[in-house]
């Protein structure tokens, strides 16, 4: 099969970099630590992120989204739900920190009464005190690239590479009864085409060590049960039932469920990318000029 690989700059809004902390980690070790790593936009209704997120661009809900009912940890970026841009929607926050770099205008439930931060203002934010007005910064085109780069690099692997199974299918593999993946065994399945969906195709079980890369997509819909990890960084993911690992898209359409089982293949050898200098960095505006506002609601 010949692969066409397609190489782009993601244009996404970021913010300047404005501080000196910086988070260290590279793109694979946030497999592990966000189940939902959408580099654009996020747009769920009324759906449920049963784990941690990471949102580059806004966070548009519209009916009431839960996020991570399950009480991740906080990651290495710095909150268990962390968005680039705006928040905005009906939220019920379970557990973990909240980081925001532009406004928040949701309803927002803070129900575990974790801290939140933002760079703008915020209302309608329900048991907590907010830190507004404070210096977050994020470089979102830079993560983005790096997942580019990374589902490039799967792409020119062989089956054996780094001891993987490497699978090259196109939209046709969609079909019938999904296979048994092996256990314990990186499995990465490259999938070619533009425009894929999975309505005709029955995948049950939980496969955290499989990944499929669909390096070229630009639309992605998930119609029936996904048992593994997705990662398309070109694509707009939109998923109606429930996907069982993570989910790396340039823009995700939720309403249905993303669970924890987050992907658990071993892929440092293959793209060790570190984030860039700044991935993401927070400092209280009382640092610099101004102090940042306190607001308790």
């Amino acid at each position: 099969m010949r692969k066409n690989v397609i190489i782009s700059t993601l244009l996404i809004s970021g913010l300047s970099l404005t501080a000196s902390q910086a988070y260290a980690g590279t793109v694979t070790d946030l497999f592990g630590q966000y189940n939902g790593i959408i580099l654009n936009n996020f747009t769920p209704g009324g759906s449920e992120v049963e784990g941690s997120l990471y949102v580059g661009g806004n966070f548009n809900a519209g009916n009431t989204t839960t996020i991570n009912p399950q009480a991740i940890p906080d990651g290495f970026l710095g909150g268990t739900l962390v968005v680039g841009g705006n928040l905005n929607g009906q939220i019920n926050m379970q557990s973990g920190s909240t980081l925001v770099g532009g406004d928040i205008t949701a309803t927002f439930n803070n129900n575990g009464n974790g801290s939140v931060t933002t760079g703008g203002t915020s209302v309608n934010i329900n048991n907590t005190t907010v830190n507004e007005n404070a210096v977050v910064s994020i470089d979102t085109t830079g993560i983005a690239a790096d997942f580019n780069t990374l589902s490039q690099d799967l792409v020119a692997l062989n089956d054996g590479d780094f001891g993987f199974n490497v699978l090259d299918v196109d939209s046709s593999y969609f079909t019938g009864q999904a296979p048994m993946y092996a256990a314990g065994t990186t499995t990465i399945i490259n999938v070619s085409g533009m425009s894929l969906d999975t309505a005709g195709w029955n995948f049950n079980g939980i496969y955290q060590n499989v990944l499929f890369n669909f390096y070229e997509a630009e639309s992605v819909d998930i119609n029936a049960a996904f048992g593994a990890s997705i990662l398309a960084p070109l694509a707009t993911v939109e998923n109606i039932t429930s996907i069982e690992g993570t989910v790396i898209a340039l823009n995700y359409i939720n309403s249905g469920e993303l669970h924890p089982e987050h992907f658990t293949g071993d892929l440092s050898g293959v793209s060790a990318v570190p984030l860039p200098a700044a991935g993401w960095l927070f400092l209280s505006a009382l640092i610099g000029l101004g102090a940042a506002r306190r607001r308790t609601v």
